[in-house]
């Protein structure tokens, strides 16, 4: 049986920056081979880091070992409003300015430690401790009884810090977590007393975020979220000493076949594992290579064993009367892994997590000499049938959890060395990508066959034979280059380094800049605007006039998408796109519409993407924060030069060129028409409203404020 539980936590969890909540799944699933530990009560201990002297209390909680105190380290501090783009950024909650000591001396720094954005946090941790992985996490919270449960047992009790009601902290676990809020860039500092937020190492989209554990005042449970890498949030490290657990998961098929582990699980009598399989009556054999061997050899279960405990470098033969499916639990394989061979047969484990050409995994005994052949379960072997060299593999890939027979000619070893990172792949641009904006952040993906944590060195230039290094020992998957020149070609590759300093190098890519007066065309209805750069963000010089449907003012909604002309009350697009109003002015869009209208490779802007635009045009951030008319003359810079009622035409300095389109209210009518414009952003307030941009005839400033998501807005699109 699976049983699924939506839960909506509202504003207070928005991790990711895309919507004002999101929705946690989770999903319970019985196995017969899992269950949860009872806790005993807590080791505790302390640590000091000697980058600043601080001593942090630890606690030992199953296998791991944890600080029991939010990391602190801060090397540098920085104002919220400052956005990572990428860099490794500290922050201190309430505090906005870059002076270390006075951030240290807020009263904050001292109960909940520091706020870090993910760059910073993958390098935070002291020597000895690092910031836990996703699967780390997951330890931690199975043996405290599951999500459910495990953020009450996690939580400081009582409400000194946390906010009424802290529903089900009872700190059993000796964790101590306490809700140190977090720093969205959008929306500042928030959540103090209601939410307790970490990182972890693991990415969940490439170059995007990371998952996160979340604990709430309102509920036990300990949430798994994603969170994006510029919010900026706490810190738990766990020491090194504890290597986190794979499941290794073998299907056997056959009633004759070869097995092996890649992980050293807790307990490593073969007799143990295989227990279950024993009890069910579908077990006949296991022997080692010896012949020694695990079986009933009476009548009432008497079952014999010559075999004793699992070891990774040896594979098993294994008879059955069923098909059965196998989970080992355990801790992976470190390398180098060596496997001693004798002169003869031996069965070999196979300790890597992922599959591998079975040729490449012998190719040492093949350059020695040394290798005769290779069987896998069903008799496929690798073999030489020929002149010397040439060497026929019918197995393919060595698989996790199967086991080989490999005959040698002498005694050897087989050695598993640590395997680089593969080869970079999907770079953004794309290769010979054109018309690239000047302001591009450079994206790839690269993995690790055995999940090490990897590093990366970019180098970029107008030639693949002028290559120079940009960014060395870079830890995420993107980078900004800066302003690049109009019309030029560049070339660009990464090299990955894991952290055995194994390093692969990538492909050179290339990519051409946009002209600088390039224009752009919606292959959905071909229409051709213009395109504008302010600052470091390409803007379209015109309402977007994307027209699939048309309906009249009177029909509205909050959640369906409605498309509107200024001045036109049927249904006919055709009818519609020839009036002068929508040649002028574009469309008119409810909420829902916008969201979606813009072009692929362009969105509708934020509330923080036009604070951009304005900020780029001399509003201060302070101003750009506040509701209702803020700043000076950006408002005349960005209204076009004629089309503006009563004298309020604009310089169009910025080659913006607002007009003035009005808007669909929502009693059903149009307004407006020649002395106002309206913009949506993406950004929503509420439920039911969203933020806007309004400019009026009069004013040289510019209005920002909410409206109700079914009125009726124009439409300016920004490049991704």
């Amino acid at each position: 049986m699976q049983m699924k539980i939506c839960l909506f936590l509202g504003h207070q969890t928005n991790l990711t920056m895309r919507r004002t909540f999101f929705l946690i799944v989770l999903f319970y699933m019985p196995f017969f081979y899992l269950s949860a530990q009872q806790p005993s009560d807590p080791v505790t201990g302390t640590f000091t880091d000697s980058r600043d002297g601080k001593t942090y209390q630890s606690v030992k909680i199953g296998d791991q070992t944890w600080m029991a105190e939010n990391l602190a380290y801060l090397p540098l501090v920085f104002g919220p409003s400052t956005l990572s783009e990428g860099n490794p950024l500290w922050y201190v909650y309430g505090y906005d300015g870059t002076d270390v000591t006075a951030a240290k001396a807020v009263a904050y720094f001292s109960i909940y430690g520091v706020l870090y954005n993910w760059p910073a946090a993958l390098t935070a941790c002291p020597e000895g401790w690092h910031l836990p992985s996703d699967a780390e996490w997951s330890t931690l919270t199975t043996y405290l009884g599951g999500l459910d449960v495990a953020g009450g047992k996690m939580k400081e009790a009582g409400t000194v810090h946390w906010n009424a009601p802290n529903e089900g902290a009872t700190n059993e676990s000796g964790f101590s977590g306490l809700p140190g809020g977090i720093l969205e860039y959008e929306y500042g500092f928030k959540n103090l007393g209601n939410l307790a937020v970490w990182w972890s190492s693991t990415e969940h989209d490439q170059a995007v975020d990371s998952w996160a554990r979340v604990l709430g005042n309102e509920t036990p449970i300990a949430f798994r979220s994603e969170a994006n890498f510029d919010l900026a949030i706490n810190v738990r490290c766990i020491r090194d000493d504890y290597r986190s657990k794979d499941t290794l998961s073998i299907n056997l098929q056959d009633r004759r076949s070869l097995f092996s582990s890649n992980v050293v699980p807790d307990s490593i009598n073969l007799r143990s594992l295989f227990k279950r399989v024993m009890d069910e009556g579908k077990l006949v054999k296991i022997q080692d290579e010896s012949g020694n061997s695990i079986e009933d050899v009476g009548a009432f279960g008497d079952w014999i064993d010559y075999v004793g405990d699992l070891s990774p470098t040896e594979g098993y033969r294994i008879e059955l009367n069923d098909s059965v499916n196998i989970q080992i639990v355990g801790k992976p394989i470190e390398y180098p892994f060596e496997i001693p061979l004798k002169a003869g047969w031996n069965i070999i484990g196979y300790p890597r997590m992922t599959e591998m050409d079975g040729k490449e995994v012998v190719r040492q005994l093949i350059d020695r000499q040394t290798l005769i052949e290779v069987q896998d379960g069903s008799g496929n072997r690798i073999e030489n049938i020929g002149s010397p060299g040439d060497w026929v593999n019918n197995i393919g890939t060595f698989k996790p959890g199967n086991g080989y027979k490999v005959r040698v000619n002498s005694d050897e070893v087989l050695v598993f060395g640590n395997l680089p990172p593969y080869v970079p792949l999907n770079p953004t641009p794309s290769d010979f990508a054109m018309n690239v904006v000047t302001f591009k952040e450079l994206r790839w993906n690269c993995t690790d066959p055995e999940g090490d944590e990897m590093t990366y060195d970019v180098y970029l230039g107008n030639s693949p034979e002028s290559l120079l290094l940009v960014k060395d020992d870079h830890v995420l998957k993107v980078y900004d280059p800066g302003e690049l020149q109009f019309g030029t070609v560049y070339y660009w590759k990464v090299v990955a380094r894991d952290s055995h300093g194994n390093t692969t190098e990538g492909p050179v890519w290339n990519f051409t800049v946009v002209n600088e007066t390039a224009a752009f065309t919606d292959t959905r209805d071909n229409i051709t605007y213009s395109t504008v750069r302010i600052g470091n963000q390409w803007w379209m010089a015109g309402n977007l006039a994307y027209l699939p449907t048309v309906s009249p003012p009177s029909a509205e909604s909050y959640t369906e998408p409605y498309y509107y002309v200024q001045g036109y009350s049927g249904t006919d697009a055709d009818a519609a796109m020839a009036t002068a109003n929508y040649a002028t002015y574009g469309v008119l869009y409810n909420w829902p519409a916008a969201m979606t209208a813009c072009p692929s490779g362009w969105h509708l802007p934020s509330d923080a993407e036009w604070k951009q635009l304005e900020m780029a045009l001399g509003m201060t951030q302070a101003e750009a924060d506040e509701k209702g008319w803020r700043g000076t003359d950006q408002g005349t810079q960005l209204k076009a030069t004629s089309g503006w009622d009563n004298s309020g035409n604009g310089t169009n300095s910025s080659g913006f060129a607002m007009l003035p389109g009005g808007n669909r209210y929502a009693t059903g009518y149009f307004r407006l028409l020649g002395t106002n414009g309206y913009w949506w952003s993406s950004s929503e307030n509420s439920d039911s409203d969203a933020w806007f941009r309004n400019l009026y005839t009069t004013n040289t400033n510019v209005y920002r404020y909410y409206g109700s998501e079914e009125y009726g807005y124009s439409v300016r699109c920004v490049r991704d």
